[in-house]
């Protein structure tokens, strides 16, 4: 593979799983790179690319958490925006509740009014499970 993990040139394969940094923005440390992702750069490349690493009758999945779209940081209509401009079609979403541990449980920090409004939005985080197919 190269360095963004996708084959290398002319090799195609069956299966592609993408789990994306689902916040867009800045990250501030290295390990921030995990969860942000600047203008969504890296999720659109990847779902604008993968037409050309999957044989014809690959699948493609697409790991993605909702986090981002519960907090107003961007839409589901743009996230099929770009199944569209990366001539995929979705065949199926499969999605589940998350049911993580607070944050302030696992840190023990101390309760603040930005602390509890993304425990609000976290309870209600969503994990989906994309299918998706390149366009015939």
């Amino acid at each position: 593979t190269n360095d963004e993990g996708l084959p290398n040139e002319g090799r195609k394969v069956d299966v592609a799983l993408f789990n994306p940094p689902w916040v867009p923005g800045d990250a501030a440390t290295w390990l921030d790179k995990s969860v942000y992702d600047p203008d969504q750069s890296l999720l659109r490349r990847f779902l604008l690319q993968v037409q050309h690493y999957v044989n014809d009758d690959g699948r493609i999945y697409l790991l993605l958490s909702n986090l981002g779209m519960l907090l107003g940081l961007f839409h589901e209509r743009q996230l099929h925006a770009m199944f569209k401009e990366g001539n995929l079609e979705l065949v199926e979403v499969y999605a589940t509740e998350c049911k993580a541990e607070t944050v302030r449980r696992r840190r023990r920090i101390e309760k603040t009014p930005d602390l509890d409004r993304i425990e609000s939005v976290k309870a209600q985080e969503i994990i989906s499970l994309y299918h998706l197919r390149v366009r015939k």
